[in-house]
């Protein structure tokens, strides 16, 4: 291992403190020193220094000055995006050992997609308490997207999601079930387009009721 190298992980090890965490995601949620410093009832000049100390340990500038404020540098973008999953983690070690308390055996995190079909996740919700009964269990909705970042930002333990999507090496995909496209339209309209071919021009000029913008389905559609 080089010294350099070496010598920064002996700076993290022994230096940075989890306190430091929420503060370096606050400049980059804030893009502000006197924002951050409001937000955390301190003093600008104790944020300016904690973020010094912070530069410090990793031996270079996290952030940088531009005319819109505070922006990451690339080592910045790389601690952030650890600092989030430590705190996710931390947050994950407070709730398991508040469900200890509360005499349950653990915790299960689920991520759905709003289309998940309710007999697979009550299957899954069953399959697991009947594993462990004494389970505490959170279901959380989002898109394939979204719930895809929660399982990386250790924020989920699994989700049922579409499977088009490219996880990656990091995520463990299994097809749970196929599901079958189905246009729904009134019989009026029904009956008027069976009588031939399918005629995409006018079906591209009626009035569709389609997923939100920023989901995948709605992507593919759009493409």
């Amino acid at each position: 291992m080089p010294i350099a190298t070496d010598k920064l992980l002996h700076n993290i090890v022994s230096r940075l403190r989890l306190r430091h965490l929420p503060l370096l995601l606050a400049l980059e949620r804030q893009r502000s020193i006197s924002r951050v410093a409001a937000e955390m009832n301190l003093s600008q000049p104790a944020v300016t220094k904690a973020l010094r100390e912070i530069e410090d340990i990793f031996t270079t500038p996290l952030f940088t000055r531009t005319r819109n404020g505070l922006e990451p540098t690339a080592t910045g973008t790389a601690v952030l995006g650890h600092a989030r999953m430590a705190l996710a983690d931390a947050d994950a070690l407070g709730r398991e050992l508040a469900v200890i308390e509360a005499g349950l055996r653990g915790r299960l995190r689920i991520g759905a997609i709003p289309y998940t079909a309710r007999a697979v996740l009550d299957a899954a919700l069953a399959y697991g308490l009947n594993r462990t009964p004494r389970i505490s269990v959170l279901v959380r909705e989002g898109t394939t997207d979204e719930l895809v970042v929660a399982l990386r930002q250790h924020e989920l333990d699994c989700a049922i999601a579409r499977s088009f999507y490219l996880a990656g090496e990091d995520i463990v995909q299994q097809p749970l079930y196929r599901e079958e496209p189905v246009l729904v339209v009134p019989s009026r309209a029904a009956a008027r387009l069976s009588r031939g071919g399918l005629d995409w021009k006018r079906l591209a000029e009626l009035d569709w009721i389609l997923p939100p913008h920023h989901t995948p389905v709605r992507r593919t559609l759009n493409t």
